[in-house]
């Protein structure tokens, strides 16, 4: 699936993506996890409304995964609810930018 990140510079070319939606307690929400733009051969979990870069997926969680890489974005996810709280996590991605509709 084709996705366009959010970039310094306005450079709206898109890239491959994994879509997926996560529970943040009751509220249903739309991630992708693609290749990182910074780093070869590493992963990053994305807002799919907004573009923003959320976080990176640690080596570790791919490997615990057996490298699915929608398994560990879920999982990076996850620990950043755990650590931030649901409520935070919330407010910061309702406050994100949306895309404009192409």
């Amino acid at each position: 699936m084709k996705f366009i990140p959010h970039r310094n510079g306005g450079d709206s070319t898109p890239i491959e993506a994994k879509k997926f939606k996560h529970w943040i307690g009751t509220v249903e929400h739309w991630f992708c996890v693609h290749e990182s733009l910074d780093m070869i051969g590493k992963y990053t979990v994305s807002d799919w409304d907004s573009g923003y870069k959320v976080m990176d997926v640690p080596y570790q969680y791919l490997m615990v995964c057996l490298n699915d890489t929608k398994a560990a974005a879920r999982l990076t996810l996850n620990r950043l609810i755990e650590s931030r709280g649901e409520s935070r996590v919330l407010e910061v991605l309702r406050n994100a930018p949306k895309k404009a509709k192409q």
